[in-house]
Formats: structure tokens, sequence, C-alpha cells
């Protein structure tokens, strides 16, 4: 199963890198038919609206496990979800993850 990767940097530093649970799906996913660049500039977007309505207290258009934050999984893969982590969009910077 394909999924965009999202990096995402906090404002402690620390860096997650893995999928981010959107409305229905990982965010990005349904523009990956598109390929890995259009889907990923599609995920950015989402995230970038979700910043901006969390910043004005707004429902988000992604799936928000507490107010204001995000789930990533950083080990998801084909068989498994993995673990989900939780993050503040506040504060938080996201990139695609470059592959090598």
């Amino acid at each position: 199963m394909m999924a965009v990767r999202i990096k995402a940097t906090l404002a402690t530093g620390e860096t997650i890198t893995g999928p981010i649970m959107g409305n229905g799906g990982m965010v990005g996913s349904g523009a990956l038919c598109h390929g890995a660049k259009s889907a990923g500039r599609q995920a950015l977007r989402s995230l970038r609206v979700a910043q901006s309505r969390a910043a004005d207290g707004l429902h988000l258009p992604i799936f928000e496990p507490s107010p204001g934050h995000v789930a990533i999984y950083p080990d998801f893969s084909a068989a498994t979800d993995g673990e989900r982590i939780e993050i503040p969009l506040a504060g938080t910077t996201f990139s695609i993850e470059e592959t090598p």
C-alpha cells in the first residue's frame, strides 16, 4: 500500500516521518494515481488548510485525535498502521520525505 510520507518537524526540533491520517484515508493518498509529486503537493495543501483552521479554532477537514493535533504513523506499512503519534499543528513544519 502506498502512502505519502510526511516529514513533520515539531517546534521542539524533533522530526517524525510517516503518513498522516486524513478524512477517510491517509492525507494525499487520493492523488497518488497522478504521481507521487502530485500526491505530496495535495498532502501539504491539506495540512496547510488544517493548520489555518486550527489556528482559527475551526473544525479540521482531516482526522483530529485531539484538538489542534493530527495523527502520524511512523511505522505504517501494508501489513499494519503501526503506532499512532499525535502531533500539534501549531508550530509544526511539514514537508515531503525525500526518497533516495
